[in-house]
């Protein structure tokens, strides 16, 4: 996306599962796309079921597997690095994010059980952008969630790099409801000024972007309910979902979309994490 950078570049974790090789084969396109390195990270911990160094030798196998996939299928030249580490996974990818341009993370299908420990570490902890990939289709628009919270701007500035350099459109997904800001507020507002501004604020929200990329298709669903019913409804269809995410959580709309998106989620930092 950017041209050519140095550094660990795209950065993902990889134990060998289906998830894992999904999340590999969208870390390479990643890597592609922006003319980054790739990284690929394996973590492993000693058990009482087989000696250190057998676990150890099984480790550098897997990691050895998964960069052989990466270099056979890389066409740009760009190397591919290993990182295999003793430890937590998501404390390994939470360290190796401060040095890097995205993390990468395989996750499996929403069914209502919670995100796992490692994803949600890296997603709450990251310092750069994470994706969350789920789910093997390709072809629908980039969906992103814009709201009046945090810095939309670096949301927005991921999802449209997104769009572009998979030639997809953007869908901004900005909901709205008629209720008092302020529990002590007389009158509810009337529902028509409620959406006029709405759609007043995307458009000058929206409008630097429109100017700074004018090939790129920008739609805009802007809809009376909850926002993370909206946004999951154009997850449905989406390649690739975009949330942001304040501080060293991920709020209550960013979980969501992790449990329950049929489709990968990106995960921006509105801002840096603390240590």
């Amino acid at each position: 996306m950017d041209g050519r950078k140095q550094g660990l570049g795209v950065v993902v974790g990889y134990d060998g599962s289906d998830c894992a090789v999904r999340a590999l084969d969208w870390a390479l396109d990643e890597a592609e796309l922006r003319g980054d390195p790739l990284t690929v990270c394996h973590a492993w911990r000693p058990g009482p079921a087989a000696s250190e160094s057998a676990l150890r030798r099984a480790a550098e196998q897997v990691l050895w597997q998964a960069a052989e996939h990466a270099r056979a299928r890389r066409s740009d030249g760009l190397p591919v690095g290993t990182d295999l580490y003793q430890g937590p996974a998501g404390e390994r990818l939470v360290e190796l994010s401060a040095a890097a341009d995205l993390v990468v993370v395989g996750s499996c299908m929403p069914g209502g059980a919670a995100i796992g420990a490692v994803r949600r570490t890296v997603a709450a902890h990251a310092e750069c952008p994470v994706i969350m990939v789920r789910g093997s289709g390709r072809g629908g628009p980039v969906a992103v969630g814009v709201n009046g919270n945090g810095d939309v701007d670096l949301v927005l500035d991921f999802a449209c790099r997104e769009a572009v350099a998979r030639h997809l459109p953007l869908n901004v997904v900005h909901a709205w409801q008629c209720r008092p800001v302020h529990a002590a507020a007389e009158m509810p507002y009337e529902p028509e000024t409620v959406r006029a501004c709405a759609e007043q604020r995307m458009t000058r929200v929206l409008g630097p972007w429109r100017s700074r990329y004018p090939d790129l298709l920008i739609e805009v669903s802007a809809a009376e309910g909850p926002a993370r019913q909206e946004l999951l409804e154009a997850a449905v269809d989406a390649t690739l979902v975009v949330v942001g995410a304040p501080g060293t959580r991920c709020g209550s709309m960013t979980l969501f979309m992790l449990d329950h998106a049929p489709c990968s989620v990106a995960i921006v930092r509105t801002r840096k994490a603390d240590p």
